[in-house]
C-alpha cells in the first residue's frame, strides 16, 4: 500500500462539511440578493404611486383656486363691456376704477397670485402697465397658442423665469371683434414646495410639450435628464423652468397627468436599491459564515445551554416585573442558576402576598368610609323632613299629613334600595322627586323645579343620594323667604368623557369670601354633611379628578356642578 501524505478522517469531515455548507450558503446569498432587490423595487413602486397621487391632488387643488378666480372674470359681463368699449370718444376713469378694484380685491384674497393682468387687442383701451396691456398681431398668435395649444383653456406656461403663468380667454362670444386674455402668475417655488425631495430620486413637472415647469430632487439624477445648453438650477436641487427633460434608463419612473400643469413624473435611482440588496445579501453571507465557524467548536453547545438557562431566568424576571407575580420560572438545573430561579420565584410569591393584603385592607378602608358617609345622609335628611311634616301637622288636616308621610316612605324605600349603593340616573331622579313631593306639602308652588336631561344618560349607574342633598341645601340656604317663588333648574348632559349634573337656583347667592371658604372646606374635608358629603363620596368612588364645583353671585343665585365619569364599571360591594 502506497503510503502518501496522511489525510485524517477529521480533516476529511471538515472538508466535506465545508463544501456542503459553503455551496448552499452561496446559493442562498445570490437568491437573497435578487429577491431583496425585487421586493425593494415593488415597495418603491408602491410608495412612488402613492406620492404621485398625493402630489397630483395637491397641485390640482392649488391651481383649482386660480381657475375659480379666472371663472369670476370670464363671466363678468360688466368687465367684458368695459374691455370692448371704444375709448377713443369716451373717458376711461370708470374702466380703471372697476379693473383696479376687482383685481386688487382678488390679489388680497389670494396672496399666492404674484401678478394679475388683462391683455386685449382693443387698441383704444388705455394701458396702465399694471393691470391692462395691449396685444399686437405678432403677440396675439403666441397668446392664442398658449390659450389653445395645451388642450385646455387654463394651462401653465413659462413666460418669465421663476414664475408660472396661466392664460384664460375672456371672450364671452366667439364672434367678438376683440380678443382678450387673463394672465395669472404664481412663483415656480409654489409648486416646487409640493414636490418634496425624495433624496435618491427626482420629481419633474412638465407641460405637454415637454417643457419643465418645476423640478426638485437629487442633483445628479436631474443633471442626466437635461438636454441642451442649460444646466440644473442650484435652488433646492431643481431645474430652471423652460428646460427640456427625458426619462432616464436607470431610474424607476411613474407619471401622472394634472388638470392644469401637464404631466408630473417621479423618478427613483434603482442603483441605490441594488446597493441595498447587495448589503442585505452580504449580511446573509456573513451570518452563514459565522454560523459555520461556530459549529467547529464544542463551546457552541455549552454556550447555548448556558444562554438558554439564563434567558429563561431573564424572561421570568421580566414577567414578574410586568406584574405577573404568580409566574414561575422553570428550574431546569441544580446549579447556581437554578438557585437564582428559585429565589426569584419566592420573591414573586412574597410580593404577591403583600400586595393582596394591602389591596384588601385599602378596599375595606374605602368601604368603611363610604358606609360612614352614606349613613350621615339619612339622619340629616330625616331631621329636616320630620321638621317639615311637624310644621304641616300644625297647619293642615290629617289627610295631607298622611300623604306627606307616604312620600317620605317612598323616599326611604328608594334610598335604601335593599342595601345597594348604586342607582341608575332615572332612579336617582325618582328619589329626588319623592323628596320634592314632601317639600311641596310645606311650600306648595313656591318651589318650582325644571329638568333638562339627556335621555341616553338616564340608564347610567351612579352612586345614590348625590342630587337630593344638593337640592335640599339650595332650598334651606338659598331662598329669600317663604313669600317668593324659588326656581331650581336641574340639567344632565355629557361633556367629553364626563357626565355632568348642574343644579342652578335664583336665590340669594353666596358672597365671594364665603364661597371660597366653602369650596376649600369641600376640597379638604373627608366627611361632613350636605355638599361636603356628596363631594367626598364622589371622590372616594370615582377618584380625585371628579367631585363638586360651586359658582355663585350674590343676589343672582348659585350653580352646583357635579362631575362623574361617563363610562365606568361600578362594582357595588354591598351587592
Amino acid at each position: 500500500m502506497h503510503r502518501g501524505k496522511k489525510i485524517g478522517i477529521k480533516r476529511k469531515l471538515l472538508w466535506a462539511y465545508g463544501i456542503l455548507a459553503v455551496l448552499p450558503m452561496l446559493l442562498i446569498t445570490v437568491y437573497t440578493y435578487y429577491r431583496t432587490r425585487n421586493i425593494l423595487v415593488e415597495q418603491l413602486n408602491g410608495q412612488l404611486a402613492a406620492k404621485l397621487e398625493q402630489d397630483v391632488q395637491m397641485i390640482d387643488k392649488k391651481i383649482d383656486r386660480l381657475y375659480y378666480v379666472s371663472n369670476s372674470f370670464f363671466i363678468d359681463n360688466l368687465l367684458y363691456n368695459y374691455l370692448t368699449m371704444d375709448y377713443s370718444e369716451h373717458g376711461y376713469e370708470d374702466l380703471y376704477y372697476y379693473v383696479w378694484t376687482q383685481l386688487s380685491r382678488v390679489r388680497s384674497l389670494y396672496p399666492e397670485i404674484e401678478r394679475l393682468s388683462i391683455y386685449s387687442t382693443n387698441d383704444t383701451l388705455p394701458q396702465d402697465f399694471l393691470y391692462l396691456y395691449l396685444l399686437d398681431g405678432e403677440a396675439l398668435e403666441e397668446w392664442n397658442r398658449y390659450a389653445d395649444g395645451n388642450g385646455n383653456d387654463f394651462q401653465a406656461v413659462v413666460l418669465e423665469e421663476g414664475y408660472l403663468s396661466f392664460i384664460r380667454r375672456l371672450n364671452l362670444y366667439e364672434s367678438g371683434s376683440y380678443e382678450m386674455f387673463l394672465r395669472l402668475d404664481i412663483k415656480e417655488s409654489g409648486l416646487s414646495d409640493i414636490l418634496q425631495d425624495t433624496g435618491n430620486g427626482a420629481s419633474i413637472l412638465r407641460d405637454r410639450q415637454g417643457t419643465v415647469l418645476a423640478a426638485v430632487g437629487n442633483e445628479g439624477v436631474l443633471q442626466e435628464l437635461l438636454q441642451g445648453e442649460h444646466q440644473p438650477g442650484l435652488l433646492q436641487g431643481g431645474l430652471q423652468p423652460g428646460e427640456a427633460a427625458e426619462s432616464h434608463p436607470d431610474c424607476l419612473s411613474l407619471s401622472g397627468e394634472t388638470k392644469y400643469c401637464g404631466v408630473l413624473t417621479h423618478l427613483e435611482d434603482i442603483g441605490v436599491l441594488q446597493k441595498q440588496a447587495g448589503y442585505s445579501a452580504s449580511r446573509v453571507f456573513m451570518v452563514f459564515l459565522a454560523a459555520l465557524l461556530l459549529a467547529f467548536g464544542a463551546i457552541y453547545v455549552f454556550s447555548s445551554y448556558f444562554q438558554r438557562n439564563v434567558q429563561s431566568i431573564i424572561d421570568g424576571a421580566r414577567e414578574i416585573g410586568a406584574g405577573k407575580l404568580t409566574h414561575k420560572i422553570p428550574v431546569v438545573s441544580r446549579d447556581e442558576l437554578g438557585e437564582v430561579a428559585w429565589e426569584i420565584n419566592q420573591l414573586g410569591e412574597k410580593l404577591n402576598t403583600l400586595i393582596e393584603d394591602s389591596y384588601k385592607k385599602e378596599i375595606a378602608r374605602i368601604d368603611a368610609d363610604l358606609n360612614l358617609l352614606q349613613e350621615q345622609i339619612n339622619p340629616h335628611f330625616l331631621y329636616n323632613a320630620l321638621s317639615s311634616i311637624s310644621s304641616l301637622a300644625k297647619k293642615e288636616s290629617d289627610g295631607d299629613t298622611c300623604r306627606a308621610i307616604l312620600c317620605l316612605s317612598d323616599f326611604y324605600r328608594i334610598s335604601l334600595n335593599k342595601g345597594k349603593k348604586i342607582l341608575t340616573v332615572r332612579e336617582e331622579i325618582s328619589l329626588l322627586e319623592s323628596y320634592l313631593a314632601v317639600q311641596r306639602f310645606r311650600f306648595g308652588d313656591m318651589i318650582q323645579v325644571e329638568y333638562d336631561l339627556e335621555e341616553e344618560l338616564l340608564d347610567k349607574e351612579i352612586i345614590k343620594l348625590i342630587l337630593q342633598p344638593v337640592v335640599e341645601n339650595a332650598i334651606h340656604h338659598g331662598r329669600y323667604d317663604d313669600n317668593e317663588v324659588f326656581h331650581i333648574d336641574i340639567r344632565l348632559f355629557s361633556q367629553g368623557d364626563r357626565m355632568v349634573f348642574t343644579v342652578s337656583d335664583d336665590g340669594r347667592g353666596i358672597e365671594m369670601e364665603a364661597l371660597q371658604a366653602l369650596q376649600e372646606s369641600m376640597e379638604q374635608a373627608q366627611n361632613g354633611m350636605g355638599l361636603r358629603n356628596v363631594n367626598a363620596r364622589i371622590r372616594l368612588q370615582y377618584g380625585g379628578q371628579y367631585g363638586v364645583r360651586l359658582e355663585s353671585q350674590p343676589y343672582l343665585g348659585t350653580v352646583v356642578r357635579l362631575e362623574l365619569p361617563l363610562e365606568v364599571v361600578i362594582t357595588d360591594r354591598k351587592k
